[in-house]
């Protein structure tokens, strides 16, 4: 069992550390909580039991878990994405078009393992492909109940493929 340390940001928002490659604060997942809950980013592969370990510790079931929402293709974003659809099987993935063109072909996929590797220096990472998702565009809103929604915003840059998110009520980005 590790240890996960779970911040509430806001009313709505919590921050999960992961502890990506052992080291505490290189790597937080954030989730937004409404009568449903969005995942906003993934971790890796190897943090998704840690992640897990988190959402389940904070007391929400995994039929509450509606959206995994990656901001981008790159593995610590998005490398977990197609793990916690088998841990949230009701959950979709929500991508950007080009993210979903990235996350749905193996031999892109496999760049992107490569990648990750180098930078990292893990051999450990894996990806697979995502199955269960729908595409969102600049100016989508995903309404989680009780009042919280997450507004779309599209902000490539770091990442051709990046998307960035807004949650209004408590203005966190």
């Amino acid at each position: 069992m590790w240890f996960t340390k779970t911040s509430k940001i806001s009313e709505n928002v919590y921050l999960i550390d992961v502890n990506m490659n052992g080291k505490p604060g290189s790597t937080s997942v954030f989730l937004v909580k409404g009568e449903r809950v969005a995942v906003l980013d993934t971790g890796s592969n190897n943090t998704v039991g840690k992640l897990v370990e988190g959402i389940l510790n904070m007391g929400i079931s995994r039929d509450e878990v509606a959206y995994i929402m990656p901001s981008h293709c790159h593995f610590d974003h998005a490398g977990g994405a197609a793990y916690l659809e088998d841990e949230f099987p009701n959950a979709k993935v929500l991508v950007s078009e080009k993210t979903s063109k990235r996350l749905t072909v193996p031999a892109i996929i496999e760049k992107l393992v490569e990648g990750g590797k180098q930078t990292f220096g893990d051999p450990s990472i894996e990806m697979k492909p995502i199955k269960n998702f729908d595409v969102v565009m600049e100016g989508d809103s995903v309404d989680l109940g009780n009042g919280v929604e997450i507004r779309v915003l599209e902000t490539a840059g770091h990442s051709r493929d990046h998307i960035s998110f807004y949650e209004p009520s408590s203005r966190f980005m």
